[in-house]
């Protein structure tokens, strides 16, 4: 339904696939939230943000489509900049996250190009760890101490249903 969406709303704007991405991440242009001046900066933002990813991915050895998905799945791409679990900016670092990367000073994190970089960084190491991006994921998630733990995702509901949606969001990009 959504890929319907997607490919309606490219065919009728006649946006690039870019700007349809663009506008399926933010949600602005599919749930008509925002005023279409804020929607077209939104997008112009996120097709930024999508090259910059994709430079991170290249250098990480990870498909930027999972990067993308991540973000997708820990922020929506809202200009949340903290949560009410302790997750900061657009990739959700936790304090723990950044400490083990080497990071102190917390204020970093709340730029969106440090904190997608330092993501980006922290689910490289995860898939190093584990080996498999699914058990990268749920570390990412639950932390790698409980994916240790069960030797597997562990059977938290949330974690579960996160890395699903990842999954979920993941194959839409490499759909699009």
């Amino acid at each position: 339904m959504r890929l319907l969406r997607l490919a309606l709303i490219s065919i009728l704007c006649a946006l690039s696939p870019g700007l349809v991405l663009a506008a399926s991440l933010s949600d602005c242009l599919l749930k008509n939230r925002v005023q279409t001046a804020e929607c077209a900066s939104q997008i112009v933002r996120y097709e930024s943000q999508y090259s910059y990813v994709s430079q991170l991915a290249e250098e990480a050895g990870i498909d930027p489509a999972l990067i993308l998905a991540t973000i997708a799945v820990e922020s929506g791409y809202s200009e949340l900049k903290l949560s009410d679990r302790g997750g900061i900016g657009p990739m959700q670092i936790t304090s723990i996250a950044a400490r083990e990367l080497g990071i102190s000073d917390l204020t970093y994190l709340l730029s969106d190009t440090v904190n997608v970089q330092t993501g980006t960084r922290y689910l490289q190491k995860m898939m190093q760890w584990f080996g498999d991006w699914r058990l990268a994921l749920a570390a990412y998630n639950a932390g790698p101490g409980a994916v240790k733990k069960y030797r597997g995702i562990p059977p938290f509901r949330e974690t579960q249903a996160y890395v699903q949606q990842v999954i979920w969001w993941y194959l839409t990009f490499k759909s699009v």
